[in-house]
């Protein structure tokens, strides 16, 4: 009873915790104005228009105006939040876009704090132990990401004369952060970045397609006329910690005009990222196998993955132009996947059956996720269930398992099994004889071909029981036919087997057969009369 509860423990959806408590503020000097409208309405799970609105208008003078949300539940077990947990903001209004190209940086006013309460602030966390960026979902929301390093339990957003000029709105709707869990886990939002001494043309188009979900929409990553250093950055983000052993898995193609080498790769690499802390980032080109590489170059889709040793909330995509061959890559998806299956005995990635017979294929995937089983490397539909069972098969055939949480669609890298068929022996019986009776012993010959030797032949004599004799390494048995009865002496070929793993077998119908003769009267003696 204490695994099962543990593993509902593990299998438990995560919990998105939002912001239970408010304050706010605003302050003007000179000619300018601030002020916060409907200051609670960030506070919970809003998830309508509703919203905090934070106004300022400065042309000459100071304003500033402010709210801070806060994380005060006593009974959250979670509280303080660690170092490293990170807190989504969603924000909105006129002025959210316009300031987008500052959040990534220290311009726009966010700050952390720790030992809030209700009723107090608490202390500022100092800005360079907080990292602050901004993403985009699906359907257009933003939303910032603020990772302190260190414990904290509330988030101040403010907006004032250091990021802009004239008259501004911004709006506040809530604030989460989320626990780990077994969700089917889909991704929160994307941002993009590009850097480099001179670039002219690269891009990352479509940023979105590589977080919808749809395998026929891809992000695209293009150099242009590439200048030195750049480098395209896709960052994914997800609403919370992932779970031990979970993969970053990503799914891309590349132009086959472009893919020459497998070293063409290695300007493209996969960093996780937990918080603000990156993980070591890891070349695609070491993620690739022969046979993944060959579906590149055959211009196909391929999906690859990795376990980072440490838990992990977005994954950044990046494209350097060290090597300008490789001026363009479509990303398809970046998701949070179970790890790939793996084998552990009775299961197997190398299988082998008999010629014409089936093979029932396993693997082994975490207590909260599924397999899902596929005839192709790419494409297809899944069969699903902790085993596959093939058709009767007459040549070798490579089918692919891919891991994913239950009753979700994101899967891991698929990983092939190959069921190797052997072919089935034959026999031949050869021996026909006639012999007088006492003469020297003929032979019944047996003879196996098309397996692997030495085979058993089964056989009989006319409607006596089933005998059994092995073959020598070059696949023949002979048996000595006595001649000391006189008869004929049918013996039937019924089924041979060879020496395989499989021990694969084929029934028989040959037969040779003996005749043994009575040696002839003496002819009769007659007297001579003279």
């Amino acid at each position: 009873m204490v695994f099962a509860r543990e593993a509902m423990a593990q299998c438990a959806a995560p919990t998105r915790v939002y912001a239970d408590a408010q304050s706010y503020g605003s302050s003007s000097a000179l000619v300018a104005s601030a002020s916060v409208n409907n200051p609670t309405a960030a506070v919970g799970a809003n998830l309508s228009t509703n919203a905090t609105a934070l106004n300022v208008v400065t042309v000459l003078g100071e304003a500033e105006a402010w709210t801070q949300l806060k994380f005060t539940n006593a009974s959250n077990p979670s509280l303080p939040l660690p170092a490293g947990t990170t807190t989504y903001v969603k924000i909105g209004g006129e002025s959210a876009s316009a300031l987008l190209g500052l959040i990534g940086g220290s311009s726009l006013p966010v700050y952390a704090y720790s030992g809030a309460t209700s009723t107090s602030d608490g202390t500022r966390i100092i800005a360079s132990n907080v990292s602050i960026a901004n993403l985009t979902t699906l359907d257009g929301t933003i939303y910032l990401a603020i990772t302190p390093n260190t414990a904290y339990n509330a988030v101040r957003i403010a907006l004032n004369a250091s990021v802009l000029i004239g008259t501004g709105r911004l709006l506040i709707y809530h604030a989460f952060y989320q626990t780990s869990g077994a969700s089917c886990d889909p991704t929160l939002g994307a941002s993009t970045s590009i850097a480099g001494l001179l670039n002219l043309g690269g891009n990352i188009n479509n940023p979105l397609n590589a977080i919808d979900g749809n395998l026929s929409t891809y992000s695209t990553f293009s150099m242009g006329l590439v200048g030195a250093g750049t480098t395209l950055k896709e960052r994914v983000y997800f609403p919370g910690p992932s779970n031990d052993g979970d993969a970053a898995t990503i799914t891309f193609s590349i132009p086959s005009s472009l893919l020459l080498d497998l070293s063409l790769l290695n300007n493209i690499s996969i960093t996780p990222y937990n918080g603000s802390i990156a993980g070591t980032p890891i070349n695609l080109s070491s993620l690739l196998s022969l046979d993944l590489l060959s579906l590149l170059r055959a211009n196909n889709i391929v999906t690859v993955s990795f376990v980072p040793p440490t838990k992990f909330d977005r994954i950044e995509i990046s494209m350097g132009s060290l090597v300008s061959l490789l001026a363009q890559m479509n990303l398809y998806e970046v998701q949070r996947t179970p790890a790939k299956p793996s084998f552990i005995a009775p299961s197997a990635s190398s299988v082998t059956i008999c010629y014409g017979k089936s093979a029932t294929l396993s693997s082994t995937t975490g207590s909260c996720n599924e397999l899902h089983w596929y005839t192709s490397a790419s494409g297809g539909t899944a069969t699903i269930g902790p085993t596959y069972t093939t058709g009767n098969l007459t040549t070798t055939t490579t089918y692919y398992v891919a891991a994913a949480k239950i009753g979700c669609a994101a899967e891991s890298e698929r990983v092939p099994v190959v069921v190797t068929v052997n072919p089935l022996p034959t026999a031949v019986i050869s021996g026909t004889a006639s012999v007088c009776i006492n003469a020297t012993a003929p032979s019944i010959t047996f003879t196996g071909t098309g397996s692997v030797a030495p085979y058993t032949f089964i056989y009989k004599i006319g409607n006596g029981t089933n005998q059994t004799i092995l073959s020598n390494a070059a696949g023949v048995a002979i048996i000595s036919v006595p001649t000391s009865v006189t008869g004929t002496f049918i013996y039937s070929l019924i089924s041979v087997s060879d020496s395989s793993t499989t021990a694969c077998a084929q029934q028989q119908n040959g037969f040779a057969s003996v005749t043994v003769l009575p040696k002839p009267n003496a002819p009769p003696m007659t007297a001579n009369t003279y």
